[in-house]
């Protein structure tokens, strides 16, 4: 039984090195965040009324929970706050990787990705569970999604939990059914 963050927490404990990454890494608070952030704005000469620490770190956290990578961010930009703001999440995560620190958005992100790049860490962690059951699926963001579907992929067997009411939806998945 664990939380996403915890399981993330313990895969990239292992194997984090395999990015680039630190094992011995620490994870951050928000005041943390904040003082980073607070920071960066301070160096890039920026208005903090506009580019207030919170509302750069939700942009972060937003990147984050859609897969955008500080490389993807640097693409298509609309305005010059686009721009603004991509520069921003380069810097903090420069910063986040020179202090051997991530936050909470970096560990499923992280874990996503390196099951990405490296499959033969994906397959120990599909072997090791064939069934998985997933609480407050309501909840699931796209990072969390995409690390399920990816330890599922194998046996495909997962049972999820949802709704205000805490009813229970089962998919169960059986090579056979995947026949019909």
């Amino acid at each position: 039984i664990s939380t996403f963050h915890a399981f993330c927490g313990d895969v990239l404990r292992k194997y984090y090195h395999c990015l680039g990454g630190a094992r011995d890494y620490s994870i951050l608070d928000a005041s943390d965040q904040q003082k980073i952030i607070k920071e960066i704005i301070k160096d890039e000469r920026l208005d903090e009324k506009i580019y207030s620490p919170y509302y750069v770190l939700n942009r972060i956290s937003d990147f984050k929970t859609k897969l955008i990578s500080v490389e993807e961010s640097k693409k298509n930009h609309q305005k010059e706050s686009d721009s603004i703001l991509s520069r921003l999440y380069e810097r903090y995560q420069q910063t986040l990787i020179r202090h051997k620190v991530i936050d909470f958005g970096d560990m499923i992100m992280e874990t996503v990705i390196l099951f990405q790049q490296f499959p033969e860490v994906l397959k120990k962690y599909q072997e090791q569970f064939s069934y998985i059951m997933v609480d407050e699926y309501q909840d699931t963001n796209k990072p969390q999604f995409k690390f399920i579907s990816s330890i599922t992929e194998k046996h495909k067997e997962i049972c999820v939990v949802g709704d205000d009411d805490q009813s229970i939806y089962c998919l169960l998945y059986t090579s056979d059914a995947a026949d019909e």
